[in-house]
């Protein structure tokens, strides 16, 4: 009885929260160009987001939770930002595997950084990779 109570009380996991808004995309001079790609790759990632995170559950072996959230954040321009965001509570996972996911999520949204709360370690932090190749993004790449 002891055993399973210090088991329930360890926590393996944490949250992610993202914005799903694509703001950062420079696939051409025109400016117009760019504005369209954005709306459309924004479009997808809040459509799809569900579609988008599977691979990750089955890969590393656990569950996730997606919650709509409103972000609001200072961007590295100093620009402030008011835009749609998720927040996925992930189980199962330790400190390593949690900033893997995050690592991945921040490229395949294609954003500068994500918000990660480390359950195991206590700890909260912004975690910036570097994004995917915008023409590897899948509502792009349906388009061809």
């Amino acid at each position: 009885m002891i055993l399973i109570i210090v088991i329930v009380l360890f926590k393996f996991g944490g949250i992610i929260n993202f914005s799903y808004v694509v703001n950062a995309i420079k696939v051409s001079s025109d400016p117009k160009e760019n504005e369209r790609v954005q709306e459309l790759v924004t479009e997808y990632n809040k459509e799809h987001a569900k579609d988008m995170l599977f691979p990750l559950c089955k890969r590393f072996n656990t569950g996730m939770s997606i919650h709509p959230n409103a972000g609001l954040y200072i961007g590295d321009s100093d620009q402030y930002y008011d835009e749609g965001s998720f927040e996925v509570k992930i189980i199962g996972v330790r400190s390593s595997q949690l900033k893997k996911i995050a690592s991945e999520i921040c490229s395949m949204f294609i954003q500068e950084s994500v918000l990660v709360k480390d359950e195991v370690q206590n700890t909260v932090y912004f975690l910036k990779t570097p994004v995917m190749n915008v023409k590897e993004h899948p509502a792009l790449k349906k388009k061809k």
